[in-house]
């Protein structure tokens, strides 16, 4: 599936090889004919998108953009723990909440996360990005 501003495309593999399209619609209408929007997660809380600017402004009202939070290029939480030197104040509401969300998903499912210390125990696998930094 991919979102494109307010579209839902649903791709499966085709003859040959080649994808082919299965659906096109609108996004939320979509999610209300399958009965999905009251499954959405809960909106991120902190979310600083600048929504008062009319070209950003569809992060914070449209689904989905405005039910997660993008970490771009060198500023993933996972990468930095939540000492981040480079990063802007409105970075770490947004970090803080991703992991206290890891740190939920850690206790439920046992994992065996260290996340109060994730510098001193995880950075070393996690301090790079294996695909690199273009999105």
């Amino acid at each position: 599936s991919i979102v494109i501003g307010d579209k839902l495309q649903n791709w499966i593999p085709g003859k040959n090889g080649k994808p082919k399209k299965i659906l096109e619609d609108k996004f939320v209408p979509e999610l209300e004919r399958r009965g999905l929007l009251s499954v959405m997660p809960p909106r991120p809380k902190d979310t600083n998108f600048s929504c008062n600017l009319p070209r950003t402004r569809f992060k914070c009202l449209e689904i989905p953009y405005k039910d997660f939070v993008h970490f771009s290029g060198e500023n993933k939480p996972w990468q930095h723990g939540l000492v981040h030197s480079r990063k802007a104040r409105s970075w770490y509401g947004e970090a803080r909440n991703w992991f206290e969300e890891l740190k939920k998903l850690n206790k439920r499912f046992d994992i065996g996360l260290d996340v109060d210390n994730w510098r001193e125990n995880h950075t070393e696998y996690m301090g790079e990005s294996p695909f690199g930094y273009i999105a």
